[in-house]
């Protein structure tokens, strides 16, 4: 059945008429939109329990609560579709598949198997599915779904009648890839971290939105923030007097060869005072999120409370939302108080160790510590002074691991989650679990790109690293608890096992289909943290004289690696659980749930296998070389480096690394 539409009035007022049913649009994609509901095709299908739906929001929508109940006691396990299993080509299993979207065949799985599910979960508790309290709605319940599909078309079809405030086309959003891997020109040509090393500053590394998205966002930010009045006595007002109080302390009062510069005057406390005030303090801390955050996911918005957070992590925060802000007097006020807000999140009281806590979990606030000190990290070693950059290296990060090994690596792991604990479910003590295992992570990785692009040894083991991996993104971003632990549920992965057990599986041996697929959906995060410990373990492996022997497990665990990433981005890339932002959503509100630069992962996985095939390509011919026991000579080594300099501040050897792997794949 086909739908005609009609321009009707002017071309400012133009509206387009259904032929069916006489509704009219301002945009024809509205009606387009509109028209599927007069169709009885349901191309959408959930990956998941097979229900159909006629489109796109629809199935995100359901996917939100879906358990995969519906294919309970399924006895099947193929999930291809019918033209993919003749020609035995991998299917991401939806209706249509992508192989079958690109050739235009009918994608069908009528041969009377249905599609997979991979690990079919129970129904939530009764009380799980009709709580009531103020901050539900009826898509975080699931009660959408009991409702009509015509009624939730029609509903949709009046939210479409308003026109939005973004132009068409003005999004240029970073892409994320949901078709299956390809080694096309994008991928195999390093692209993302020859910027990486060839640039400097967090917004030219990072994923930090386009320059019309942070113009808009600072801009509504602003509108939201400085036009607020705070009263003198409110909890953000008694924050900004806290941090500027700090600041002030570790101007006045330097130690011995303090990093600090400044010195204490009327106009330097103006200045403190004008920058961490409560409107711009506010402004900072939104820029954070919105722009810097979905990079480093480690605090939880939805519960964050600017009141009561640990001040020195509020400074720290704003410095750095500050420094990705589009106004320059921003970014270049922020880059005043770098080495002041280092000096004070490093003296902070949290931060040294208490051996009296050695066997508790550790406090909100010192976690809150911890993640202030990373912060810090971050912003000096992306955005200071070479100086700041040594330091931060040498020193800094040290004592950071050091306060992560006392407050205690083995507390970071979570409980079983399983529909008969919904009712003790306690979603705040689900938070600080959470935020301290993503906290140690992106310390064990920082760890490592000092490895990556500078060349230095690592300092933390990974055998050490008996800590959970990340929980689901969109579990982590969820708004309510009942939408937490909907999303928790949603896993098919085993969440017990720790992140040294994952290497050791990775490496042992080449990983069955189902194994593969099972470790596919820990995420993008998770398999960053695992392709990014390979690194690691190629600089350790090459201090070894005979080497090339210690790569075999290294090869093992890259191929287990990509086979995994390709699920991944076959299967799961695109459910909820792990890509909370619609890849078609361009409000400017919902770019922090966007997911960052490691969303490039196959990129370090790419990088790791040219080092490991180049090092075996050079141990080959210095074997050759080699006469007797004769020992090498400096210009020819027994042991070719793949980078000749350790520790090296400047990226500029890893770049021409890098470029060089780029003219042999290219």
């Amino acid at each position: 059945m086909e739908a005609t539409a009609a321009a009707v009035g002017s071309e400012d007022q133009a509206k387009y008429s259904c032929s069916q049913c006489r509704k009219e649009y301002r945009r024809p994609e509205h009606l387009k939109r509109h028209q599927a509901s007069h169709l009885s095709a349901r191309p959408h299908r959930c990956a998941l329990c097979q229900a159909s739906f006629r489109r796109s929001d629809l199935l995100r929508r359901h996917e939100r609560t879906c358990t995969g109940s519906m294919l309970k006691g399924s006895s099947s396990s193929r999930s291809a579709c019918d033209q993919c299993v003749r020609s035995k080509k991998a299917c991401n299993s939806l209706q249509p598949c992508l192989n079958c979207q690109r050739r235009q065949k009918n994608c069908s799985y009528g041969s009377g198997e249905q599609l997979e599910n991979p690990k079919p979960m129970d129904h939530l508790p009764v009380d799980a599915n009709h709580l009531n309290t103020p901050t539900q709605d009826l898509t975080t319940l699931g009660y959408m779904d009991l409702l009509s599909e015509d009624f939730q078309q029609d509903l949709a079809d009046s939210w479409s009648d308003f026109d939005y405030a973004i132009p068409p086309g003005s999004w240029n959003g970073p892409d994320w890839p949901i078709e299956p891997m390809s080694y096309g020109q994008r991928r195999v040509a390093l692209q993302f971290l020859e910027r990486f090393t060839r640039n400097e500053g967090l917004v030219a590394s990072f994923d930090c939105c386009t320059e019309t998205e942070r113009i808009a966002v600072r801009d509504l930010a602003a509108a939201k923030h400085l036009g607020c009045r705070f009263d003198a006595e409110s909890p953000v007002a008694a924050q900004c007097s806290e941090i500027v109080s700090l600041i002030q302390e570790v101007i006045t009062v330097k130690p011995r060869n303090s990093v600090v510069t400044q010195s204490w005057s009327a106009a330097v406390q103006e200045e403190c005072a004008a920058f961490f005030s409560p409107t711009k303090l506010s402004l900072f801390v939104e820029l954070y999120w919105t722009i810097w955050s979905p990079n480093i996911p480690f605090l939880h918005r939805p519960t964050f409370n600017i009141g009561s957070a640990r001040p020195v992590l509020l400074a720290a925060m704003a410095v750095i939302g500050a420094s990705v802000s589009s106004e320059e007097h921003d970014r270049s006020s922020a880059e005043a108080w770098f080495c002041c807000v280092e000096e004070a999140v490093f003296r902070d009281d949290e931060f040294y160790y208490d051996g009296s806590r050695e066997s508790a979990f550790p406090p909100k606030s010192r976690i809150q510590a911890l993640q202030a000190s990373y912060i810090v990290c971050l912003f000096q070693n992306w955005q200071g002074t070479d100086s700041s950059k040594r330091r931060i290296r040498s020193f800094r990060y040290s004592t950071v691991i050091a306060v992560a090994r006392d407050i205690g690596i083995a507390h970071a792991r979570h409980p079983i989650y399983s529909p008969k604990t919904f009712p003790s479910f306690d979603w705040h003590e689900y938070v600080v679990r959470e935020e301290l295992i993503r906290t140690l992570l992106w310390i064990f990785l920082l760890d490592t790109a000092f490895v990556i692009f500078n060349n230095h040894p690592p300092r933390m083991a990974i055998k050490e690293m008996r800590t959970h991996l990340a929980l689901n993104e969109g579990a982590f971003q969820a708004l309510t608890r009942e939408a937490c632990f909907q999303l928790l549920l949603s896993s098919t992965t085993n969440t017990q096992i720790v992140l040294t057990s994952y290497c050791e599986m990775m490496c042992r041996q080449r990983l069955s289909e189902e194994s593969s697929k099972s470790l596919a959906d820990v995420g993008s995060l998770n398999l960053f943290v695992l392709t990014s410990a390979l690194h690691s373990m190629i600089f350790q492996s090459q201090q070894v004289f005979g080497y090339d022997d210690q790569m075999t497990p290294i090869r093992t665990g890259l191929e287990n690696w990509v086979t995994t990433w390709q699920k991944y981005v076959q299967i799961y890339a695109v459910l909820q659980r792990h890509q909370p932002r619609s890849t078609d959503d361009q409000a400017f509100g919902s770019l922090w749930q966007r997911i960052g630069f490691y969303r490039s992962a196959d990129e370090y996985w790419m990088l790791a296998k040219l080092m490991v095939d180049r090092v075996a390509i050079s141990s080959q011919i210095e074997a050759n070389r080699t006469i007797g026991d004769e020992p090498a000579t400096d210009d020819a080594q027994v042991k070719d480096d793949i980078l000749g300099k350790y520790d090296e501040t400047s990226m500029r050897q890893v770049n021409e690394l890098i470029t060089d792997f780029q003219r042999i794949l290219t």
